[in-house]
């Protein structure tokens, strides 16, 4: 009986098998040959990288198009679905194209590939199926067609690009907005981000409302679009999102939001908007992102939020919020980002955040928050915490951040926190970015395990109250880009041996410490360092001529440099990940200055204040990319060597205050970057090298040498007696002959200098003159910078420093540094003012730049990161 029962099973075993490829063939569909045909012809006459395609280079003869990526076939083999999103096409769709006799298609998707600016075809028309149609980043252009109108089934239309000035873009004038959506009733999803509609509010408003009275997202972002909002949106009530962003509303945030039954998300970033924001839409349960960043006129509170709201993204940067957090936002369950930087909040930080166990991005930063930080460790998920430039106490628990293993960036920088640094962050094994300085930590730095933070890039403890040794782990930091250690009392032997581990390093700065240092005949390479800041120090010896071979990242000159501003380059664009772009402090052009938004390639060897002697290795002449050498104060000797004309890109240079003899090298004259040149009190001896760049500096530049004579010394070179300056020489109309030479200038968020001539070099001489000349450098700046890319603006917020107590006189040429410091004082005063430029502002006063959000320099936009785009579906 069970032989029988077995050999039955086994006789129906392929009948189950027929019967289920049968089922599986109709599930799947079996490609048609017309079909085939079709998506072939596509294939051959699409334009594509196939070494980056992943869909169209795989499609083949021998196989069923129905089983090919990004193909989609219903039952009887017609092709339903095609998406050919990054495939990186760049041609090959016209009118006549076989993609428009695809007669069964309802999902196309062709975003984010580059079609040139090319417009958009008609034949779009010729696919009465489609349901869903995404053209979105693709490079299309113009006047989108009319015939778009008249695809009434369509429920997605995604046409939405990012916008860059002066680009092509997408256009909405015959047709305008009205007549696209008329007839697309069913439409519920319409985004056209970055499409010039250029519409009033009264049209734009009504033709949405009056047209889809179904669409649940609306997205029109970066469309010219102006205010105020219509209430006759508030007409859709299925509206769900809601992306006005980047447009000029110039109005109030209507409350008529906060009544729609389905709202979910409310992006209304850099929209001018202002008045008081109606408090009752924060509590919309259903709400789950809300950013009204960069509206600076936008004023508010945050109220008391319900215990069962769905909001999770919370961004209100650089807006005018004030008041407190509230103990509420612990109700928050499912907050995981919080933004809140450049407000007017103050206040304690609530305890109740440690309930935020879902938050995974926190920004508190410029902000007026008091009391002591949070406790973290509840929030898991958390990769991102910033409460910077605040007011905050207090020591930090080493508690507050174990276990927190997804962290990636920590700062702390810029409040009052005291006590040892927290233990438990150098043993996060993901983090990259750990900024601690202007507080006043103390005590010694405990070493950690060598297996520790693996990943991380960037440590900055600088000025803190810091002591003892440098713990010998921060040398095992193999990823480590940035090492800022300045303004504190650490001390003791520095081996280069342990620093030479540091490969990956670009930035190193331990200035302002009681440190000295133990060299080897040995050879250092540090191919990526650009930064270098050792001032202030117990550094002795000699400088090693060898050192200066292998600093690659200084001796490499950009020489496919396009135009005259080719050294001013900057990391942007970055949509993902964490760029180091806090502050660096500078002894540059006489002055200690903090530089904010350090650029990519920006170069700088500070050594001055300490006791290096010997002459001045003409290898330095090597360093084709440097933009700042400050080797003053120190014990040097010997002549300056002639190879330092090869530095074109040098903008500043000082050397005073050492035993440097022989004469000014004629090749100085050259550098016409230069805009700071310091050689005073020296041994130097000769005339003063004539050029149109050296002859802009004052005689403050060359005093304290005996031996020096020209312009601009009163000291003749042949009878020691006073002349006078230059005078210009004329033609024979009378008119005036400037000699010609190359007007560049160096920008590098320091301040703004430039070598002026013959002109206007003499009025720098005179407080009268350098008034004027200020004046109308920075009207020249207002004028030049933005036809150039470059932000100018004014501030009117600055926040003070305390300054450093610390001995900077060579103690040699102390009566003579003390009188120089007063005459550098007094021109401090004659010249001084706001600078906001590339988001930092500088004070030249107080000698220091700050990055602070109220600068007006975003005028009115983020981030291109924050821009809303249409993921790749």
């Amino acid at each position: 009986m069970r032989i029988l029962l077995l050999f039955s099973w086994l006789f129906l075993i392929p009948f189950f098998a027929i019967l289920i490829g049968k089922d599986r063939v109709l599930v799947s569909g079996q490609c048609l040959n017309d079909q085939s045909s079709l998506l072939l012809q596509l294939k051959n006459n699409l334009r594509y990288n196939s070494t980056v395609s992943v869909k169209l280079v795989n499609w083949t003869q021998t196989t069923d198009c129905c089983c090919w990526k990004g193909v989609t076939c219903d039952k009887e083999g017609h092709v339903t679905g095609l998406d050919l999103n990054s495939e990186s096409i760049s041609g090959g769709i016209n009118h006549l194209s076989s993609l428009f006799s695809l007669q069964f298609l309802q999902n196309l998707n062709l975003a984010y590939n580059n079609f040139k600016f090319t417009q958009i075809p008609p034949s779009f028309g010729n696919l009465t199926r489609l349901t869903h149609l995404n053209l979105s980043n693709a490079n299309f252009a113009g006047q989108i067609p009319i015939v778009l109108s008249r695809m009434t089934t369509l429920v997605t239309l995604d046409l939405s690009t990012l916008y860059f000035p002066g680009a092509p873009s997408l256009k909405l004038e015959n047709p305008n907005l009205l007549k696209l959506v008329q007839n697309l009733t069913g439409l519920k999803t319409l985004l056209l981000d970055g499409v010039n509609i250029s519409a009033q509010a009264s049209q734009w408003c009504e033709a949405i409302s009056s047209s889809l009275p179904n669409l649940q997202v609306l997205s029109l972002s970066n469309c010219n679009l102006s205010g105020p909002i219509d209430s006759s949106l508030q007409k859709l009530q299925f509206l769900s999102d809601i992306r006005l962003g980047q447009n000029n509303l110039s109005a109030r945030v209507p409350e008529f939001f906060a009544d729609l039954p389905n709202l979910r998300s409310l992006h209304l970033c850099s929209s001018n908007l202002h008045g008081k924001f109606p408090e009752k839409i924060f509590q919309v349960l259903t709400l789950e992102a809300l950013d009204l960043s960069y509206n600076r006129l936008l004023q508010g509170f945050l109220p008391q939020f319900p215990p069962n709201g769905s909001l999770h993204t919370l961004v209100l940067s650089n807006t005018n919020f004030s008041g407190t957090l509230p103990d509420s936002v612990g109700n928050l369950k499912m907050l995981s980002r919080m933004e809140l930087p450049g407000c007017n909040f103050s206040g304690l930080i609530p305890n109740t955040t440690a309930n935020l166990t879902q938050l995974v991005y926190l920004d508190l930063s410029f902000n007026s928050f008091t009391g002591t930080i949070p406790s973290f460790q509840m929030s898991k998920n958390i990769t991102y915490i910033d409460l910077s430039h605040n007011a905050l106490t207090g020591q930090v628990p080493s508690t507050h951040f174990q276990g927190l293993s997804n962290l990636l960036n920590i700062d702390l920088a810029h409040n009052s926190f005291n006590g040892r640094i927290p233990l438990s962050l150098f043993s996060l094994p993901l983090l990259q970015k750990i900024q601690l300085s202007n507080n006043q930590f103390d005590g010694p730095v405990i070493g950690f395990s060598n297996q520790s933070l693996p990943s991380l890039d960037t440590l900055d403890l600088s000025r803190n109250k810091l002591q003892g040794s440098i713990p010998s782990s921060f040398f095992e930091l193999r990823s480590l880009n940035v090492l800022s250690l300045s303004f504190n009392n650490f001390s003791g032997t520095i081996q280069l041996e342990m620093i030479q581990r540091l490969q990956n390093l670009t930035r190193l700065e331990l200035s302002y410490n009681r440190l000295s240092i133990n060299a080897s005949d040995s050879h250092y390479m540090w191919l990526k360092l650009q930064i270098i800041d050792l001032a202030s120090n117990n550094f002795r010896g000699d400088l090693p001529d060898k050192v200066f071979t292998h600093w690659t990242a200084m001796t490499v000159a950009d020489h496919n440099a396009k135009s005259n501003f080719s050294h001013l380059k900057f990391e942007f664009l970055k949509l993902n990940g964490f760029y180091y772009q806090d502050t660096v402090t500078l002894n540059n052009k006489g002055m200690e200055m903090e530089l904010v938004k350090i650029l990519t390639i920006f170069t700088s060897i500070d050594i001055s204040n300490n006791n290096f002697q010997g002459v001045i290795p003409n290898r330095v002449g090597d360093l084709k990319s440097l933009y700042v050498l400050n080797a003053s104060r120190n014990a040097l000797t010997g002549p300056i060597p002639s190879s330092i004309g090869n530095l074109a890109q040098l903008g500043s240079l000082d050397l005073s205050q050492n035993r440097l003899s022989g004469s000014i090298p004629m090749q100085l004259a050259s550098l016409t970057f230069l805009s700071f040149l310091n050689l005073s009190y020296n041994q130097l001896v000769g005339m003063i090298p004539t050029g149109s760049q050296i002859q802009t500096f004052s005689d403050t530049s060359f005093k304290g040498n005996k031996g020096l004579c020209g312009y601009p010394l009163n000291i003749s070179c042949n009878n020691a007696s006073p002349v006078p300056s230059p005078a210009p020489s004329s033609n024979k109309s009378g008119s005036f002959v400037v000699k010609k030479f190359n007007w560049q200038f160096i920008f590098t968020g320091l301040g703004f200098g430039i070598g002026a001539g013959v002109i206007i070099g003499p009025l720098m001489f005179w407080k009268q003159g350098s008034k004027w000349c200020n004046k109308h450098i920075e009207r020249f700046a207002q004028l030049i910078l933005p036809s150039l890319g470059f932000i100018f603006a004014w501030c009117d917020y600055v926040q003070d420093e305390p300054k450093g107590n610390i001995e900077e006189e060579n103690q040699d040429d102390k009566e003579e540094s003390d009188e120089d410091e007063d005459e550098n004082a007094r021109e401090d005063k004659a010249f001084s003012g706001l600078y906001c430029v590339f988001c930092s502002k500088l004070d030249i006063h107080v000698k220091k730049g700050i990055h602070n959000p109220k600068c007006n320099c975003h005028h009115d936009s983020p981030s291109i990161s924050s821009l809303s785009l249409s993921p790749p579906s």
